[in-house]
């Protein structure tokens, strides 16, 4: 679905609510959206796996990851304070997060499957603003949407520029 002039950013969520919109990927804490302002039903499932994967893997969506430049002075000094900062999270017990979950998902299934991500720890990360590539990322997102670009010819006219802020973001 290619999203109307002047839409919001977040305007597949809505779509997805309002049942314009079939398959949704979203971050777990979204989900209390589509509990309270969803009608229809819906339910958490996995990507298909490729024929060569071993394993199913989903993007990181549930928790913040915090990186530290190793250039840092006093690196661990700079931890305690960055952890009392933090907003703690449940104990690990599974049990500690089930209440959140059901808050946020209408069936068993799609609780186990969020389950299974954790446990199996099949989550991965997605780098783009890590390496400077939002921007390529969002214009190449909306080419693909609009049809403008297929995704071979999207890949071969911004792969050189993305590989060179990778490669500059990687040097120390």
């Amino acid at each position: 679905m290619i999203p109307p002039e002047g839409a919001p950013w977040d305007y597949a969520l809505q779509a997805f609510i309002d049942g314009k919109v079939g398959m949704l990927v979203e971050q777990i804490y979204r989900l209390h959206d589509f509990k309270t302002k969803m009608q229809d039903e819906y339910g958490v499932v996995l990507f298909p796996m490729g024929p060569r994967m071993k394993e199913y893997t989903s993007e990181l969506t549930g928790h913040f990851v915090k990186v530290m430049p190793i250039t840092v002075k006093n690196p661990k000094e700079v931890a305690i304070v960055e952890d009392a900062m933090t907003e703690p999270y449940p104990d690990e017990d599974p049990d500690d997060w089930r209440e959140y979950y059901e808050m946020r998902m209408t069936d068993e299934e799609s609780i186990r499957t969020v389950e299974m991500i954790w446990e199996k720890n099949l989550s991965v990360f997605n780098l783009q603003s890590a390496f400077g590539i939002m921007d390529i990322f969002y214009t190449m997102d909306w080419e693909l949407q609009t049809g403008a670009k297929t995704p071979q010819a999207a890949v071969e006219e911004y792969a050189q520029e993305a590989q060179m802020r990778i490669n500059d973001s990687l040097i120390l």
